[in-house]
């Protein structure tokens, strides 16, 4: 018998990743809330917090379409990207 494994060990995480280079005090205190609110036992998305060029990990969230329009809403469409790879 022959067991082949293809991508062990490979992951695909997936990333929600914000801008917030750009962002004024009252936008990152609106964002942090939105981070804490969606925050629970259903998180399927970690978050990854770009600061100029720097990524933080800022643990995981909940995410579906009325979610991530609300994060964009919060910074900006072009701000907020999904995705395994999801770079701003």
């Amino acid at each position: 018998m022959l067991i082949k494994f293809l991508n062990f060990g490979a992951k695909n995480s997936k990333y929600l990743t914000i801008n917030i280079t750009d962002l004024n005090d009252t936008q990152k205190e609106r964002l942090r809330g939105a981070i804490k609110f969606f925050a629970g036992d259903r998180n399927n998305v970690a978050v990854r917090i770009n600061n100029g060029g720097s990524y933080v990990m800022s643990g995981g969230i909940y995410v579906n379409d009325e979610i991530l329009n609300e994060f964009r809403q919060i910074v900006g469409f072009d701000n907020v990207k999904i995705g395994t790879e999801a770079k701003i």
